[in-house]
């Protein structure tokens, strides 16, 4: 499936824990499971607001990454709301993280809702900063890895039995593969000629095809 999207809803004054946390991903994103978004990707002449509202609409796991200042941001609390009604509407993840000591269980939709670190204990006070960027590291990459696996394609069980239904013996591979339409293209001019439809058989002699490019 295609990339995990995830959206960083944050307080600018916590921006050294985004760029921490987006540190921490690093395995997520190298293993191209995920496509992080933030405000700080917006560019010039974009409409802020519209940029964002997009990339939360279409994000798959909203990250909230709560501290007081978070909770006094408008902004921010916009955010929230957006991905309560996201969570309601298309059953969207969202996970508060929660960076610095402050009242996020008593924000509206929180109060049963599991953060991250462990048990919610703030990053701030944890003895060790690295056990608890793992603590949520993991519960990201637990989360990334239930919307990958529930949008595998299956088959389904009547399917299963059509398909094995009256099985063909002695099937060779030559009664499966057929050989594909050939399409020369022209470079000079940049298009398809759509036309020049060539036999199959010229997959044979690529090396006499006077063209540096085919299209299969």
């Amino acid at each position: 499936m295609p990339k995990v999207k995830l959206f960083y809803s944050y307080s600018h004054k916590d921006e050294a824990h985004r760029d921490e946390l987006e540190k921490r991903l690093a395995t997520l994103r190298a293993n191209e499971l995920i496509d992080e978004w933030h405000d700080r990707k917006i560019d010039a002449g974009d409409d802020w607001d519209d940029e964002i509202e997009i990339n939360i609409t279409n994000a798959h796991i909203i990250l909230l990454l709560f501290s007081s200042d978070f909770i006094a941001s408008k902004a921010c609390q916009k955010e929230v709301a957006l991905a309560m009604k996201l969570k309601k509407e298309k059953n969207t993840v969202f996970i508060p993280i929660i960076l610095r000591e402050c009242s996020w269980k008593d924000v509206a939709g929180m109060p049963n809702i599991l953060g991250l670190p462990k048990d919610g204990l703030p990053i701030q006070k944890w003895e060790y900063a690295d056990d608890a960027w793992s603590s949520v590291y993991e519960g990201i990459k637990n989360k990334v890895e239930k919307i990958r696996n529930a949008a595998k394609p299956t088959i389904k069980d009547e399917f299963k039995k059509d398909l094995l239904h009256n099985p063909i013996e002695d099937c060779t591979l030559d009664k499966l593969f057929v050989y594909p339409d050939i399409l020369e293209i022209n470079t000079e001019i940049k298009q398809k000629l759509e036309n020049n439809e060539i036999d199959s058989e010229k997959l044979k002699h690529l090396d006499k095809n006077s063209y540096k490019y085919i299209l299969i």
